[in-house]
Formats: structure tokens, C-alpha cells, sequence
């Protein structure tokens, strides 16, 4: 449901929900400046919780993938786990092509990695569709 309507108060936008469906999933207005929050179906995401959550352990993203293909929420955060793993592999790569003195670098990178993976699972665990931060919208399902 698109859920947006500005009004002015005292020089600050403000915004008003209103809702209307559209294609099954629901779009609430931006609060902030950032981009609008995804909310699907109620009973897309009640059903398809454990694969969204699949889908930042690692290479298991593939799991929601190929198995929830008809849920758009587990499609959303199998698209964001596989660019968390691929952002994963690339800061391997990295790694073993510099130096060892400069390792604690792709370390950090690491815990950055991982810091990402459990947002996007608290993510899926509340029923959300944020992008994750940096990565989140390298890649999107098709609609």
C-alpha cells in the first residue's frame, strides 16, 4: 500500500498514511529522506520468515532462491543475501592479494560483513524489507 501524503507544519514536511494496494505488496512513504520501506503481504512473510532468514547465512541464500520462487518477501532478502555474499568474496579476494601487514583491513571488512548479515536477518525476522546498507540495492528481483 503506498502510504504518503506531505503537508507543511510550521516550515517541516510532515507526512500522512494512506493506504492503496498495489501488485501485493505495500510501499510506506519516507519519513526521513531515506528510500521508502518495502512491506509485503501479510502472509507472504508469516510463511516465508525462516527463508528470508536463510538467505544471509552465508551460500544459503540459494535456498529462498530456488525453493520460495512465488514469495516476493523471501525473493527480496535472497536478492540481498547474494549481494552480501558477493561482497563476502570480494573482500577475500582482496584479501589475498595484499599484503599480510595490511590483513586487519579485510578483518574489519569481515565484522562489516557480518554487522550487515545480522541486520538483514532482523530484518526478515520483524517481516521488513530494508535494503541493507552500502550493498542493498546492487541487486533487486524482478517484479
Amino acid at each position: 500500500m503506498l502510504r504518503s501524503k506531505s503537508f507543511a507544519w510550521h516550515g517541516h514536511a510532515r507526512h500522512r498514511d494512506l493506504d492503496s494496494e498495489i501488485s501485493g505488496y505495500l510501499v510506506i512513504s519516507r519519513t526521513t529522506m531515506s528510500e521508502p520501506e518495502i512491506v509485503y503481504d501479510a502472509r507472504d512473510i508469516e510463511s516465508n520468515k525462516v527463508m528470508a532468514i536463510l538467505a544471509y547465512i552465508w551460500i544459503l541464500f540459494l535456498v529462498p532462491l530456488l525453493a520460495a520462487k512465488d514469495s516476493k518477501f523471501a525473493q527480496f532478502h535472497a536478492y540481498q543475501g547474494i549481494s552480501l555474499f558477493i561482497t563476502w568474496v570480494i573482500i577475500n579476494v582482496i584479501g589475498m592479494i595484499l599484503p599480510y601487514s595490511l590483513s586487519g583491513l579485510v578483518t574489519i571488512a569481515g565484522i562489516g560483513v557480518l554487522v550487515l548479515a545480522i541486520m538483514g536477518i532482523m530484518n526478515a525476522y520483524q517481516g521488513k524489507a530494508k535494503h541493507l546498507p552500502l550493498i542493498g540495492k546492487f541487486l533487486t528481483p524482478k517484479n
